[in-house]
């Protein structure tokens, strides 16, 4: 099973700028209620080529931030939109919102973004 939150790869990506990182994670968890609406209009619309583009953005920003179980089902999503085939969209996209909602539940009472 895939980390929710992994804090080792996210500080990583921003070069060891906890600051930064921690703007980086406030961003997305005020935006996420947002980019999953828009993945649940496309679904409900049938609308390949919009779930494709919101699941890229969603799985973009959810890269930056270590959130890894919620980046790979946010590419399951993009791939399905990318193939057309939307059968499963929306099993995986209560995956994926309930995977988005334990990032922003763990990333607000981590520790380590606290101690700085």
């Amino acid at each position: 099973m895939k980390l929710t939150f992994d804090y080792d790869k996210a500080l990583t990506i921003v070069d060891g700028d906890v600051d930064l990182l921690k703007e980086l994670i406030d961003l997305f968890n005020e935006q996420s209620k947002e980019l999953l609406k828009n993945i649940e209009q496309a679904i409900e619309a049938g609308d390949a080529e919009r779930l494709r583009n919101a699941a890229h953005t969603i799985r973009g920003a959810l890269g930056n931030v270590g959130g890894v179980a919620a980046h790979e089902i946010g590419s399951e999503l993009e791939q399905m939109g990318d193939q057309g085939d939307l059968k499963n969209a929306h099993e995986v996209f209560t995956r994926l919102r309930t995977e988005v909602s334990a990032f922003v539940n763990e990333t607000a009472t981590s520790e380590r973004l606290m101690m700085k």
